[in-house]
């Protein structure tokens, strides 16, 4: 097929994923995310709490774990991944 420009810098939805003009998104052959743009300035610090997280469960694992210290370590991860920050997550 043809690929036919209709407008530029309007929204657009393609299978489902709505992004706006200015908006950041981020694809991979898991799937795509769109960073609405409002939150594109918090984003590092955000990114970097997250590596945190991980790297103190990487840390713990480095150290070695039976599977009963692996799971206590991986919920402490999980609680910290999903705790979310006042306006930074829709």
């Amino acid at each position: 097929g043809f690929v036919h420009v209709r407008a530029i810098d309007v929204p657009v939805t393609v299978f489902g994923l709505t992004v706006r003009p200015g908006d950041l998104v981020h694809a991979d052959r898991h799937g795509a995310v769109a960073v609405q743009a409002g939150a594109i300035p918090r984003l590092a610090d955000a990114i970097g709490r997250l590596q945190a997280v991980e790297r103190a469960l990487l840390d713990r694992i480095g150290d070695g774990l039976d599977i009963d210290a692996f799971e206590a370590a991986w919920q402490d991860f999980e609680r910290a991944r999903t705790r979310r920050e006042e306006g930074l997550l829709a």
